[in-house]
This record gives C-alpha cells, sequence and structure tokens, in this order.
C-alpha cells in the first residue's frame, strides 16, 4: 500500500513534459521547421495555414484603419466640428494646423498684436513675440516665416470681421431718423480707438509701397464706400441732393473723412478737440451731403 501510494505522489509531482516545455527558454526558431506550435495546443500546424492566418489578420487590421480615415475625414468636413480645408488656418509649410497647432497659431498673433502695442513695428522680433507667446522661436516660424507675416495675418483677420462690422453702419441704419449719421461716426471712432495700431502699421506698409498691406485696408473699407455709394444713389434719385452730384464722389470723400479723422483721433484730442465734437462734426457733414439736410450745423 506504501509502495502504491509514494508511487503516486512521486507522479503527482514530478514535473510534466509540457510544463517543463512552457519554462524552457525559448531559442532561436529553426527556419527549416515546418511546423508551428502553439502554447494552447500542441497540434502541428501547416506555415500555410499560419501565413493565411497572418494574412487574415493584416486585412481585418487595415479595414479598420480605412474606417478610422473615414470617420476622420467626416469629422474634418464637418462644418460644426472643423473649419474647411481651404479655410483653415496653415502652417508656413502649407500643411493644414490642426486644433492644437491652430491654438498655437492664435496664440502667437495675440503675442503678435500685443508687441504691436507696445512697440514699433519696426522693433518687432521674433525672439520677443515667442517670448510673449511663451513658446520658441522655432516654433513660430512653423507658422510664420517672418513677423511681416504675423501682422499680415492678423490685418487679414480685422479685414474680414471688421469689413462687415464698419459697412452695417451704413446699410443697418435708420437714415431717415437723422440719427443714422451719428451712429457712423462714433462707429468708426471706436473701432480705430480698438484696432488703431494694427491699422496704423498698415498705413505706414502701404505708404511704402507694400500692395499687401494697401489690398488689406482697401478690402476693409471698401463694403463702407460701396454703402455710401448706394446711399448717395438714392438721396440723388430722390431730389434730396443735386443731379449733378457724383454718388462715387461722395463715398470716396465721406470714406477718406471716416478713416483719417479716425486715425488721427488723438492728435486732435491734444489740440483739445474732443472724440465727441469730432462725431458730431462728421456726422453733419455726413447728413448734409447724403441727405441735404441743410438745418445740420457743421
Amino acid at each position: 500500500g506504501e509502495a502504491v501510494v509514494h508511487a503516486w505522489l512521486g507522479a503527482a509531482t514530478k514535473p510534466q513534459p509540457h510544463a517543463q516545455r512552457l519554462r524552457r527558454r525559448a531559442g532561436p526558431r529553426d527556419p527549416h521547421d515546418r511546423r508551428v506550435r502553439t502554447r494552447l495546443s500542441h497540434r502541428p500546424i501547416d506555415r500555410d495555414d499560419a501565413h493565411r492566418g497572418r494574412s487574415a489578420r493584416r486585412a481585418r487590421g487595415s479595414t479598420a484603419r480605412r474606417v478610422l480615415r473615414a470617420l476622420a475625414s467626416l469629422a474634418v468636413s464637418d462644418p460644426r466640428t472643423e473649419l474647411a480645408a481651404d479655410e483653415a488656418p496653415r502652417a508656413a509649410d502649407g500643411r493644414v494646423a490642426g486644433r492644437r497647432g491652430q491654438a498655437t497659431r492664435q496664440r502667437l498673433l495675440a503675442a503678435t498684436r500685443a508687441a504691436v502695442a507696445d512697440s514699433p513695428y519696426r522693433d518687432l522680433t521674433v525672439v520677443d513675440i515667442s517670448r510673449r507667446a511663451d513658446t520658441s522661436p522655432a516654433t513660430f516660424y512653423q507658422y510664420f516665416p517672418d513677423v511681416e507675416a504675423a501682422v499680415l495675418a492678423l490685418i487679414d483677420e480685422l479685414t474680414d470681421a471688421g469689413g462687415r462690422q464698419l459697412r452695417v453702419l451704413v446699410t443697418d441704419a435708420a437714415w431717415e431718423s437723422g440719427d443714422a449719421a451719428a451712429g457712423l461716426s462714433q462707429g468708426f471712432l471706436a473701432f480705430f480707438a480698438e484696432h488703431g495700431e494694427l491699422l496704423r502699421v498698415a498705413d505706414l506698409a502701404a505708404l511704402e509701397g507694400d500692395d499687401r498691406f494697401r489690398q488689406l485696408r482697401t478690402r476693409l473699407f471698401n463694403g463702407v464706400f460701396l454703402a455710401l455709394k448706394d446711399l448717395a444713389h438714392e438721396a440723388r434719385a430722390v431730389g434730396a441732393i443735386d443731379a449733378s452730384a457724383s454718388p462715387g464722389g461722395i463715398a470716396s470723400v465721406l470714406t477718406t473723412m471716416l478713416t483719417q479723422v479716425s486715425s488721427h483721433r488723438r492728435g486732435f484730442e491734444s489740440w483739445g478737440v474732443s472724440a465727441d465734437e469730432l462725431a458730431a462734426t462728421m456726422a453733419a457733414v455726413i447728413d448734409a451731403t447724403v441727405r441735404g439736410d441743410g438745418s445740420a450745423s457743421v
């Protein structure tokens, strides 16, 4: 009886062949061995079967990647999630920036705007802007080739939004009430008070012959010019102004008055002329020109 028990215990505690194989340190696989073994089964598997298995896994992986790419393209094309590819901001090398890249670009633009407000335009440096944005010059050059390009991007953004803001001062005003001209004058003064630094840079560069800045400046005020021209056409049609008056000439003079007086507001204030006086005088000129209001006192 004891011999049988000892024999049974010895068999139970003796390491089994398959356990020894699992613990055995794996060596380099023999390239001539045509059998592939798994840890769950010791059944020999043909190399062709293994190849078909790997092919199937690769096919499933590529299908999953195609699905993910399709979903990603849908997300990018959805206007609720991303900008369109042709409207999204681009890096200096032309690539469309992702969300993090767009955030970095906006941070650099904000730093550029702060630098323009604090320093003369010609004194701006990439190092200063990068330090303000809490990043490196190398990061700056990923988005803009130089300081001038960053300033151009700022003015370009201002041109689109600011052009609409100024145009509606004419198109959405009730010109029959007599308050529209005052609203237009005050709106221009407020716009230049907020964005005067950038607009002065655009004026300086345009005067020096940079056509890029000149075109942006023209685009910014073109909507106001066209709206005033239409207003003068209507005034001439109803006999409010002389039939020989030129709507284009009226719009040109009024647009120039609004931009130049608003641009030099600080200088006029140093002469003792307040912003309210400037606004009231411009409003009187506008009323007398496009409404034929002889009661307006200039």
